[in-house]
């Protein structure tokens, strides 16, 4: 499975269709076949069959995860879709942190990432803000006799991440450069005539809804067009707008109660393998929908991120049900079965 998903993302960057800026879609005639959907859930699958049965102690026992995560979120950030790469580091992390890891790897995992923060987060004293965070990063590999290669790798990703980030922003396209930026500076349009005008309009009509909605097929601004993909990306503007704030807490409800399900048919999974694989879909079911819903109110970035079993798409919506038929299958093989 997981070469049948690398295939097609490689094929996909030579003879993929292009949309909307975007190279993603396998066109099947009838059928717009979207792979880094599909590899979404091959991943999931992937890690856990990695992860069950597995301590996770040092570095050499990450690399290969690593690597197996990393092929595929280069390929699908090449297409461009940041969005859906950055679903599998979510799901990767959650995965990872279930399975049998150490906290203080965990930790290390993450410290570039602190490190990037801590660069950027004091622009008067950066590099002296940064200098005393790697010294006491090296103090905490020493006293918790951290193995010698862990220590070069961790110390030299940490210096190495502030040099290259740079080279990564130079990488994104430029629409997706201003909505980074919009997101951390809504000054930069602060008229919203720019970058934040379909943001700004999502907003709008999330709040015009008010407690009851402005009614099935009245929303103004979904009905006028000025919310772009509400079919898809944008459709919890129109469900905000037309059934208002007890028609948005239904959806996050319905989804929620997916998740709890998936978390809590991974706690009673017989083998490890299937608790991973259920951990898993829970995960990618939460993140998908806390991205979607946090996109429309303007309280994350935008990114091309469906909301599961609500968006149209047919990959998508093919996807969601193959993940709930695994937790489906997951759940029924806790008993025995009688025939």
């Amino acid at each position: 499975l997981y070469g049948l998903a690398i295939a097609l993302l490689v094929y996909i960057l030579y003879f993929g269709h292009t949309a909307m800026g975007a190279q993603r879609w396998i066109n099947l005639g009838f059928f717009a076949f979207q792979p880094s959907e599909l590899a979404k859930l091959i991943i999931i699958i992937s890690l856990a069959a990695m992860l069950h049965n597995r301590k996770i102690e040092a570095l050499l026992d990450m690399l290969p995860l690593l690597a197996l995560i990393g092929l595929p979120f280069l390929l699908i950030a090449k297409q461009p879709d940041l969005g859906t790469a950055l679903i599998f580091i979510f799901i990767f992390f959650s995965m990872v942190i279930l399975a049998n890891t150490t906290s203080r790897l965990i930790f290390l995992l993450l410290s570039p990432v602190l490190s990037l923060v801590i660069f950027n987060i004091f622009p008067q004293f950066a590099h002296l803000a940064w200098i005393i965070y790697l010294v006491m990063l090296f103090a905490y590999l020493a006293v918790k006799k951290t193995p010698l290669f862990d220590t070069f790798c961790f110390m030299t990703v940490n210096v190495v991440i502030v040099w290259v980030a740079p080279l990564f922003w130079h990488f994104l396209k430029p629409y997706q450069q201003e909505r980074l930026l919009v997101f951390i500076d809504p000054q930069i349009d602060p008229y919203a005539q720019g970058v934040r005008y379909h943001v700004d309009k999502s907003i709008t009509a999330v709040g015009s809804g008010g407690i009851w909605g402005q009614g099935w097929m009245h929303g103004a601004l979904s009905h006028l067009q000025y919310i772009p993909v509400q079919n898809s990306d944008f459709i919890f503007s129109v469900i905000g707008e037309e059934l208002g704030l007890w028609g948005g807490f239904l959806i996050m409800l319905l989804e929620g109660t997916i998740v709890y399900r998936g978390i809590r048919i991974a706690t009673l999974a017989k083998d490890s393998f299937g608790a991973m694989l259920a951990a898993g879909i829970a995960a990618y079911f939460l993140f998908q929908t806390v991205i979607n819903l946090g996109m429309t109110m303007g309280i994350m970035p935008v990114v091309g991120i469906p909301l599961p079993f609500v968006s149209y798409g047919g990959s998508a919506l093919i996807t969601c049900l193959c993940a709930a038929g695994l937790l489906q299958s997951i759940n029924c093989r806790r008993e025995k079965l009688f025939f």
